[in-house]
């Protein structure tokens, strides 16, 4: 899709942000001023914060701009020309700078600095995407790394808030706490604007929805080219939100608003809004209303409940599943979609070196090791986990796994440890599950416990991918991977013989595998198997990576799909009426 490039205006933000500040909370007040500067190369954010209300003596206050994204450490400067009452000063590694004491004689403070803008796509923007960016159509920033925060003895305390944010007239401004405003947007903010993490961003609307859940607002507005989806996410997250609702006794802590951006990925929540990229069409996809799903029930585990990275398995693996959950219990997933994830995860987490080795109770563990087996583990054997509590809960008691969210709500603070999973296990009756599959390795297969849930086992067709080669496997001895193998025969008549793919060619990788291979039945073909259950059934071109006499060879072959695979799937049967999927009571 070719996107029309945004021109960009001066854009100003300015207003009242309550930070961290010792003293009477009804006068002190902070006053910052964004303005987006397109030129010179590199784009700015020129950030001005005037605090009023100081305290003149009686503390140390210092300034940090949170490290969130990593601004740290990157290769560039991120915050520069920092200067507190036109004095320059410097910060620390950690992005904190003292405030001088002669600078509060009068209690009030002025600091400026700039933010660098990266543009979309390039490689400083991948390698540090939560940082501001600039695309064809808005400029996207959360503040915990655009507003600098204050302290008083290293003891944040908030103070009043609004804000005030200015763009061009046919401009769009959306910001997690006002939502969607035409030209300048005004209003007050939360406290917890500041100590917590919001987003906001300017540019082309292109589709917005609002409604309420509930008593909760919810608003969803697109800033990316394309179809409008807005109202088709807005209904997924009402189902979302008046199942969570119900279950856990509680609704999102602040309104919920979602941003609609063009960059792909996964998203991004925040207490005050959340990002996901643009699902491509209607109808929403099923990975797309997962990814939508998973977000809002971070207004319950990651929101109301905040854990550590020792807790990442409960945080995003409890988070996986109840959003699945709730999604096919309020209505845009299938019973049927629920089954197959709940199966595909437990195929990822066992798959995962750290299965079997890792317990979740375990300290130390880097649970976010970019995507490595801990935090396979995490997301998947934290899924999994969740699914078998909840089935125990409702065999012993009744009761469903959002007790437990609703038992650690009630009782645990909102930073919260594992000693209170822990104790809302005890207290629920599952004391030996904790110590079997928390503080142990012990994980039951999911099939039986779908099965007893109302599934049942069935065997559909699945296509083959037919490229008309024959090797013999090349690699280590006990490996289930079928590269690097060697080329024994090729079908004349076939698409590998057409690509020019030879005996003797040593293939050694070959682009994007099946996620869900089938089972090779009676009818596939039974010569010429290399790749036919493993290489996607909608690849329209497979990348053999191929090595010849010592030399490297890229082949394009386009496959064809034969007939001959089979794969068992499971389907809910409704009739057995066993209440998995009911609306928990209120």
């Amino acid at each position: 899709m070719t996107l029309a490039r945004l021109v960009l205006v001066p854009i100003v933000l300015s207003g009242v942000a309550g930070l961290w500040i010792r003293g009477d909370t009804t006068t002190t007040t902070l006053e910052y001023t964004i303005r987006y500067r397109p030129e010179p190369d590199p784009a700015t954010l020129t950030v001005r914060l005037i605090a009023t209300g100081l305290p003149a003596s009686g503390g140390r206050v210092s300034a940090q701009l949170e490290n969130w994204g990593e601004w740290t450490s990157a290769p560039y400067p991120y915050l520069r020309n920092l200067r507190v009452d036109g004095r320059e000063v410097a910060y620390d590694r950690s992005g904190v700078f003292a405030v001088p004491a002669t600078a509060l004689a009068d209690g009030r403070l002025e600091v400026r600095y700039d933010l660098v803008v990266q543009r979309h796509g390039t490689p400083e923007h991948q390698a540090r995407p939560l940082l501001p960016y600039r695309g064809d159509h808005h400029v996207l920033a959360f503040t915990s790394n655009t507003l600098v925060g204050l302290a008083v003895d290293g003891v944040p305390a908030p103070a009043r808030v609004t804000v005030r944010l200015e763009a061009a007239a046919d401009q769009s401004v959306f910001s997690g706490w006002a939502g969607l405003s035409a030209g300048p947007q005004s209003g007050a903010a939360p406290a917890t604007l500041s100590a917590g993490n919001g987003l906001f961003a300017i540019g082309t609307s292109f589709g917005h929805t609002a409604a309420e859940v509930d008593g909760t607002v919810l608003e969803v507005a697109q800033f990316a080219a394309g179809p409008d989806v807005t109202g088709a996410i807005a209904e997924v997250a009402r189902a979302v939100i008046a199942s969570a609702t119900r279950a856990t006794g509680r609704g999102p802590r602040n309104p919920v608003r979602i941003f609609v951006e063009d960059r792909p990925g996964g998203g991004t929540h925040t207490d005050l809004g959340l990002v996901i990229h643009h699902p491509g069409g209607l109808p929403l996809s099923d990975p797309a209303t997962e990814l939508l799903a998973h977000e809002l029930l971070h207004e319950w585990l990651g929101s109301q409940l905040v854990g550590d990275e020792s807790l990442t398995w409960f945080m995003e693996g409890f988070t996986t599943y109840l959003a699945l959950w709730h999604a096919t219990s309020g209505g845009p997933l299938s019973p049927g979609r629920f089954g197959e994830r709940i199966l595909e995860v437990e195929r990822q987490a066992r798959a995962s070196a750290s299965w079997g080795r890792r317990t979740f109770a375990e300290p130390g563990v880097d649970w976010r090791d970019d995507d490595g087996p801990n935090e396979t583990m995490a997301y998947r054997g934290g899924a999994l986990l969740a699914f078998v509590v909840d089935v125990e809960l409702r065999r012993r008691s009744g009761r469903t796994v959002s007790a437990l969210v609703r038992g650690l709500l009630e009782s645990a603070p909102r930073d919260f440890e594992l000693t209170h999973v822990r104790d809302a296990m005890t207290q629920l009756g599952l004391a030996d599950l904790y110590d079997r599959s928390i503080a142990g390795t012990h994980m039951p297969d999911a099939l039986p416990l779908l099965l007893s849930l109302g599934y049942e086992q069935a065997t559909e067709s699945a296509a083959l991918t037919y490229l008309g080669i024959e090797a013999r496997y090349d690699g280590p001895a006990g490996s289930d991977d079928v590269v690097p193998a060697v080329v024994t025969a090729v079908d004349s008549a076939g698409p590998a013989a057409a690509a020019g793919v030879r005996p003797g060619d040593r293939i050694v990788g070959f682009g994007a595998r099946r996620g869900n291979p089938p089972a090779l039945g009676p009818d596939a073909p039974a010569r010429y198997r290399f790749g036919l259950s493993v290489i996607p059934s909608g690849a329209r071109s497979v990348p053999l990576e191929v090595s010849r006499a010592g030399a490297a060879v890229r082949i394009e072959v386009a496959p064809v799909l034969v007939r001959g695979g089979q794969r068992p799937v499971l389907r809910w049967n409704a009739d057995r009426r066993s209440g998995f999927f009911d609306p928990p009571p209120p």
